[in-house]
């Protein structure tokens, strides 16, 4: 019972979470990380270097930069900026400035593939959502429960989830633990202590 209970309820919560990726008022950010970032982050055990493609679904703007500080105003040092557009599954992105097109096709609701070779990245490597905000819906999603838990993490080069992923809508934090790409269990509530429990049986 308490199995079909969790199936049931995370059904639910991946319904909403591909609505709200399908949103038109969405803002994506995918994480990127050199070889040199990721040893400078492990090194000082914090997240603080790596690279990012933000697309805006609202505005239509793109920004494909690094960043030297993880917190809520990111220093973002634009290589590419622009307006983009959508062509069915790829994402056309135009950067007037330095005149070049940089194209992604989307794969599914968390990953995007690039279609040309940049100064920051080869033709065909994956990119993964490590946040998405729904400005409609009051839709937050993010790879990572903690900061931290980024600088270990292997998802952005397998795809996989690990570990325990963070979801909020409607005034509720919902959390999902992963293992090996798959979901494991759930929680759905507003209530702290249940939130804690579950983070301490399966944060590592």
């Amino acid at each position: 019972m308490i199995i079909s209970l969790i199936n049931k309820r995370m059904i639910v919560l991946f319904s909403y979470i591909v609505i709200s990726f399908l949103s038109n008022s969405q803002e994506r950010t995918y994480y990127f990380y050199t070889p040199s970032q990721i040893e400078y982050n492990r090194k000082c055990g914090k997240h603080e270097r790596y690279n990012i493609i933000q697309i805006d679904e609202k505005t239509k703007m793109f920004v494909i930069g690094n960043v030297s500080e993880f917190n809520d105003l990111m220093d973002i040092t634009s290589v590419y900026f622009g307006k983009f557009n959508q062509n069915g599954d790829t994402i056309v992105c135009h950067d007037e400035l330095q005149r070049i097109t940089i194209k992604f096709k989307t794969i599914n609701q968390f990953t995007i593939k690039a279609l040309n070779t940049t100064d920051l990245f080869k033709k065909e490597h994956r990119f993964y959502v490590g946040l998405s905000k729904n400005y409609d819906d009051n839709f937050i999603y993010t790879s990572y429960l903690y900061t931290s838990d980024l600088i270990n993490s292997q998802y952005w080069s397998t795809g996989l989830k690990e570990g325990i992923q963070s979801y909020y809508m409607n005034g509720k934090t919902q959390l999902i633990f992963y293992l090996n790409g798959n979901a494991k269990d759930s929680i759905a509530t507003m209530n702290n202590d249940s939130l804690e429990y579950f983070i301490y049986k399966y944060h590592k």
